[in-house]
């Protein structure tokens, strides 16, 4: 295989890797323009989420202010509100959930 060829190979392999680590930050800022803006603030985001089996999941969602703990997966969900981390304790037996 000639040089040329080697050459011609490694430099289109480096314009490819460019245009795709290039393309990353472009598709980032396409996407916050779609979603309206950087000025509007998150109202909902999911904060952690447990795979406790192969049908159930747990998950800490915040909206707005508060937290709310979801049970889902099993015969039927469960939603409890939470006020803080302390809270969690108090309101929620993970045995009574799990049962």
């Amino acid at each position: 295989m000639p040089l040329h060829d080697i050459l011609t190979s490694l430099s289109a392999l480096t314009i490819i890797v460019a245009f795709i680590l290039g393309a990353r930050p472009l598709l980032k800022i396409l996407e916050r323009k779609r979603m309206g803006g950087e000025e509007q603030s998150q109202l909902m985001s999911i904060r952690e989420r447990l795979v406790i089996d192969r049908a159930r999941r747990l998950t800490l969602v915040r909206c707005g202010a508060e937290n709310f703990l979801l049970l889902t997966g099993g015969a039927n969900d469960v939603m409890v509100p939470c006020k803080g981390e302390q809270d969690f304790s108090t309101r929620i037996n993970a045995e009574e959930l799990l049962s």
